[in-house]
């Protein structure tokens, strides 16, 4: 009989430990592969959004472009922004156009180059998005938009807290199958209404060539001076007030944004974004006939001797008189020349005073009056070189003088002062030579009325009793003689 081994099989449940290991994995697998199908689902749903969202905003601006073009593509076109509005029955001072409207860029038809009388303005349409038909209104910008109806485009996020300037339009429903999917929205921004801060100082050479440049180029803005109020505080914040006009800095700022490396505080210059720009430009457009306006340089320097006024030729335009019905004479070549070649005349180094006092610097341009009567008379640019009277106005006073001959009893005196206020409103000073000095002779009447004076006062132990006392003047006429 063959003797039967038992050999123990010490692997007994193995199979079931590894199936239940091999479940496990399977599961957290499952599990990992579900969050991550969930976690993917979601982020193509946010892409997706994130898409439709961009795709808007592209249609948007595409249509502001549109628009843009459609209103102010042609030259005979006006624009304005909201904030230029004011209530008719007031001073003008306060805009009419509502909180969140008043940065809105509306546009106008220019007068017709047909028109001989001043049009009534035509209004065209608000660079926003919105229905056209309310667009289209002037009035419009009067209306306070509703939340539900208009989105904010502009707010603490480009502003900051220091302003409450917002810019707020109406939203453009887009449509599928009768729902409506999605909002989009825009505003043309007038850029040509803010300062550029990065505009140039003027060289300091004294040479013609500079001068001139200077003189044709667009003066510097001082973006040091500008601020605003803070609306929490109410202190006047100047952000850019340590700023250096000739720092290098300002040529390389090409965007708003970069304006906050010229400045410590980097939020400080978001107030003022409807007021400064990188970037400011224009077109010499004729709004009127279209095209470019003519540059008269080169005609002006083909002018050996000043142009002759009898030309009908050298008119640039006639207006109707509303007196006679007639046309009358507008700006000539003759007063163009002049002023165009105004920078030959510049002098330098003469030791010339201030009236108010102060000496003019050597280096420093000046314009002189001829120095005889003969010269005067042939000097075309001789009224160029002359202040402008903007004022003249009489002051009267009372003044008590003690009587000579009877102590106690006082004469009276009516002083008359007049005083003339002149303004140079070139940006050089001007040297008036005595010859010209009879283009400020201001004659002045004494008034023609009789003054009528009660008295009633004490002076120590006199007691003066009430009285009437008439002061006659005569119409008498006064010329005084303005020294310069």
């Amino acid at each position: 009989m063959t003797p039967q081994i038992h050999i123990r099989d010490n692997n007994r449940g193995f199979a079931l430990i590894s199936t239940i290991s091999i479940m496990a994995l399977l599961l957290i697998l499952a599990m990992s592969m579900l969050s991550l199908s969930t976690i993917t689902v979601r982020d193509e749903s946010v892409r997706f959004a994130q898409s439709e969202a961009q795709d808007n905003a592209r249609q948007a601006l595409m249509l502001a472009i549109g628009q843009l073009q459609s209103q102010l593509g042609p030259d005979q076109r006006i624009s304005i922004t909201a904030d230029q509005r004011s209530d008719p029955s007031g001073d003008g001072s306060v805009t009419n156009s509502a909180l969140g409207n008043r940065h809105w860029t509306g546009v106008y038809n220019s007068w017709a180059a047909s028109s001989d009388s001043r049009p009534a303005p035509e209004f065209r349409s608000w660079l926003i998005s919105g229905d056209n038909s309310k667009t289209s209104l002037l009035s419009i910008s009067e209306t306070v938009l509703s939340v539900s109806e208009s989105v904010e485009l502009v707010g603490t996020g480009t502003l900051g807290l220091g302003v409450n300037d917002p810019v707020r339009v109406p939203t453009v429903d887009l449509m599928k199958d009768s729902e409506v999917i999605g909002r989009m929205a825009w505003w043309v921004g007038d850029q040509g209404v803010k300062a550029a801060i990065n505009t140039e100082s003027p060289s300091g050479e004294g040479t013609i060539g500079v001068t001139r440049n200077n003189l044709q180029s667009a003066p510097r803005n001082a973006a040091e001076l500008a601020s605003y109020e803070d609306a929490t505080t109410s202190d006047v914040i100047n952000p850019f007030v340590d700023l250096d006009a000739d720092d290098p800095r300002l040529s390389r700022v090409i965007s708003w944004q970069q304006s906050a490396h010229l400045v410590t505080d980097i939020s400080s210059p978001r107030p003022l974004f409807h007021d400064l720009s990188a970037f400011s430009s224009g077109l010499m457009t004729n709004v009127r006939d279209g095209g470019f306006r003519k540059d008269l340089s080169m005609k002006m320097e083909t002018y050996t001797t000043a142009p002759d006024l009898s030309d009908p030729e050298n008119v640039l335009y006639t207006v109707k008189s509303d007196m006679t019905g007639n046309d009358e004479v507008g700006v000539n070549f003759m007063e163009l020349w002049s002023y165009y070649h105004l920078y030959k005349e510049l002098n330098y180094g003469g030791g010339l005073s201030y009236t108010t006092g102060g000496s003019v610097p050597s280096n420093a341009p000046y314009l002189q009056t001829k120095n005889t009567q003969e010269e005067l008379n042939t000097d075309p640019w001789d009224r160029l070189k002359h202040p402008i009277t903007i004022n003249y106005q009489t002051v009267y006073s009372f003044e008590a003088d003690p009587h000579p001959d009877e102590p106690g009893k006082y004469i009276l005196w009516l002083n008359f002062d007049p005083v003339v206020t002149l303004w140079n409103p070139l940006d050089v000073a001007v040297d008036v030579s005595k010859h010209a000095r009879w283009n400020y002779l201001y004659s002045f009447w004494m008034i023609p009325y009789d003054i009528k004076v009660s008295v009633k006062h004490s002076f120590s132990d006199i007691i003066l009793n009430e009285f009437d006392m008439w002061l006659t003047l005569f119409c008498e006429l006064k010329t005084f003689e303005v020294n310069l």
